[in-house]
């Protein structure tokens, strides 16, 4: 199934957590809301005056969270489509956006070099991450909720303590790192870059956990967990998407394809019988596994 409506690339996309509505970002500067089983477009959201580059749900899918170049987080009711608040404090572009487990916060990673901890009940940044020298490009909750992850520009991988904002842990080896993903058990902490691998290390220690997983023609965009920890799914600027088994860093299937340009986002369905990805040809598709 396609889903076809953006004017320019697709950068970003979330499932409901029923996995009946998928939201989709774009350098269009809209967000957009989809039935899934149909591929109608139910909504359209405007007021970024910049490039969205990323989109996320709340664990309860109450809240839909975008972020883009204007500087600003915004946050919105999926249901109305109107936009609750506007999230202001960082100064330059906003690449990442993450929920947090309890699906009160948000962790944003910047152009500024910084990652905020936000409060979306009340819009206030609550914490601020710094020690990265380049653009924040991903973030992710470790499912504890107590640590995260970054990846940057400035080759690294950071491992932060949320509530103390105490750096545990700086991993590297991709260069450019593009995505950072955990297990949903917490064990694994999956990485992508520009070297084009897709990495897999021990969340509590990280060490190794597998082979370098190696397939993807140019960089690595994009990684998830399926729901139950089995797969890990892969998007690269070759235009395809992979699976592989995280136990053993082998692929799992033929690659997937059929996006006309590079992939940006790639995310399992809650029930992980599908897999979605989005692409700089403007689209979104659903695969059936």
């Amino acid at each position: 199934m396609e889903f076809r409506g953006h004017e320019e690339a697709v950068s970003s996309l979330t499932l409901s957590p029923d996995g009946s509505r998928l939201a989709t970002a774009g350098a269009d500067r809209t967000v957009r809301i989809w039935e899934v089983p149909t591929g109608r477009q139910i909504v359209r959201l405007t007021g970024h005056t910049g490039r969205i580059n990323g989109i996320v749900s709340s664990p309860d899918g109450s809240r839909l969270i975008s972020v883009a170049d204007d500087h600003t987080a915004r946050v919105w009711d999926p249901a109305t489509g109107k936009e609750r608040a506007t999230l202001t404090g960082h100064d330059d572009m906003i690449r990442a956006v993450a929920p947090h487990p309890d699906g009160r916060r948000i962790a944003t990673g910047s152009f500024d070099h910084t990652v905020r901890i936000w409060d979306l009940t009340s819009g206030d940044s609550i914490g601020k991450l710094t020690g990265h020298t380049d653009v924040v490009r991903a973030v992710a909750f470790h499912p504890d909720g107590r640590r995260l992850a970054t990846g940057s520009f400035d080759q690294t991988i950071r491992i932060w303590d949320v509530d103390t904002e105490r750096q545990l842990g700086n991993l590297t080896g991709h260069g450019l790192v593009h995505a950072v993903a955990f297990s949903p058990d917490g064990r694994l902490l999956a990485t992508a870059g520009v070297d084009g691998t897709a990495r897999l290390w021990h969340a509590d220690n990280g060490r190794p956990a597998a082979e370098r997983l190696a397939g993807h023609a140019g960089a690595v965009t994009a990684v998830a967990f399926s729901p139950d920890g089995r797969l890990l799914a892969t998007a690269g600027v070759d235009g395809t998407a992979r699976l592989w088994n995280p136990a053993t860093g082998r692929a799992t299937a033929a690659p997937l394809t059929g996006h006309t340009a590079g992939l940006t986002a790639v995310a399992f369905a809650p029930d992980g019988r599908a897999l979605l990805t989005a692409g700089h040809d403007g689209t979104a598709r659903l695969w059936p596994l």
